[in-house]
């Protein structure tokens, strides 16, 4: 009983209160836990919809790349929707109720395996990182039409989830993009395949 009390939030009453008065508040905390937990649909949508500006078909899956850049891009696709292997997804579903209790399993820096958290902080990608972050550096050293060097690091994470450049963008332009978002499908395959043997080794 008091596992199940800690769960959805109540406190376990001192003296037995009306029964009708008890069910009602029992239900309403069950409602907004598994509500939560179970169905945050709109935390997701809006998730997705911070990466989306434009309609249809992402410009990002209209390409057709190798098996391995494609595992890459596939990945990019579970992070934009948050149905990922991570802790911020697995959690809720098997009952890590907080956010801040959802932690990264393979790294020691004791916080949320968010996607952001995948991609730009755990340690345990850090010499992938780092020889993603050098590719596209030495990338846009003559053409930077995106402003990659001036941005901050949300700004990068915004920029590389994100649907494709804006109609209109000058084809030169367009191809670096491309090429930034090779040097990304690489990188993610490549950190999450080691996620995924940290996780079952360990």
């Amino acid at each position: 009983m008091p596992t199940l009390l800690a769960r959805y939030r109540l406190d376990a009453p001192r003296r037995l209160p009306p029964l009708a008065a008890w069910k009602r508040s029992v239900r309403e905390a069950v409602t907004a836990v598994d509500e939560d937990t179970l169905a945050p649909s709109a935390a997701k949508n809006a998730h997705y919809l911070s990466f989306r500006s434009t309609r249809g078909m992402p410009f990002y899956l209209k390409r057709r790349y190798t098996w391995f850049v494609n595992y890459g891009r596939s990945v990019k696709t579970r992070l934009r929707c948050a149905t990922s292997a991570l802790e911020i997804d697995n959690g809720r579903r098997s009952g890590v109720i907080s956010r801040d209790d959802r932690l990264c399993p393979c790294c020691p820096l004791q916080e949320t395996e968010t996607e952001r958290h995948f991609m730009l902080d755990c340690p345990l990608y850090s010499n992938d990182r780092l020889t993603f972050t050098d590719a596209v550096d030495d990338l846009v050293l003559r053409n930077d039409p995106f402003g990659w060097r001036t941005m901050s690091w949300n700004q990068r994470y915004q920029f590389l989830l994100r649907d494709g450049p804006p109609e209109g963008t000058p084809i030169t332009a367009l191809q670096q993009w491309c090429r930034i978002q090779i040097h990304l499908y690489w990188f993610l395959a490549q950190a999450y395949k080691a996620r995924d043997a940290y996780v079952r080794d360990y």
